[in-house]
């Protein structure tokens, strides 16, 4: 199902998060095509809480960088 998505995606991850460790947002930006994933080093599980700036900057890039067609391409990835 995730390789399905034909939306660029965005995907954030709190460094220290023991419910949803990077490696799991790690795989699911692998599968994802034109998936970004950003790290956020001192968060948790709630990182729009706990770094609401570092969000809004990985969402604004997220929203201005123009994205390549949709192809048979691996994941993006970017580390915050």
């Amino acid at each position: 199902m995730l390789p399905s998505i034909t939306a660029p995606t965005l995907i954030v991850a709190g460094r220290q998060d023991p419910a949803t460790p990077p490696a799991h947002a790690r795989e699911i930006a692998d599968v994802v095509p034109a998936a970004t994933l950003t790290e956020l080093a001192d968060a948790s599980h709630l990182g729009v809480a706990e770094q609401p700036g570092a969000v809004l900057s990985a969402l604004r890039e997220h929203l201005r960088t123009p994205r390549p067609a949709m192809g048979n391409g691996g994941a993006q990835t970017g580390a915050g």
